[in-house]
């Protein structure tokens, strides 16, 4: 009994340690950091279809995975959210010669999003070595 408990503990620890380690690594390793720590929340809470899922996504994610691609990636994804920033923008502005106070907050919420995604997507660029 006590050697279960002192088990569990053990894994408590290693996997809290686990999910403070993935902010200090980069690139392709803080991906299959990040996913091994969604596996291992999975594997405690049982759920086994979770599990065989992210074991083929990190299986995945080791054997295609360089550092290239997930800028090419990152990229893309700044690219989309400028556009996406730019056609709220116009949204906004149609929005607001029309007096659609209704419209004009939506799209106004909808531009800080994607700037924060923007902004996400940006340091994560910044950060792939």
């Amino acid at each position: 009994m006590l050697v279960k408990m002192f088990s569990g503990l053990l894994i408590s620890v290693l996997s809290f340690h686990a999910l403070a380690d993935c902010s200090q690594l980069k690139g392709c390793d803080k991906k299959y950091c990040e996913i091994e720590q969604q596996l291992q929340i999975a594997k405690d809470k049982n759920n086994k279809s979770q599990v065989s899922g992210l074991t083929k996504s990190l299986d995945n994610a080791k054997k295609n995975c360089t550092n290239d691609g997930l800028k090419k990636e990152l990229s893309g994804k700044i690219k989309d959210a400028n556009a996406d920033i730019t056609e709220y923008e116009a949204d906004l502005k149609k929005a607001q010669s029309k007096g659609d106070a209704k419209k004009v907050a939506k799209y106004q919420t909808k531009i800080e999003q994607k700037k924060i995604e923007l902004n996400g997507f940006e340091k994560n660029l910044a950060n792939i070595n």
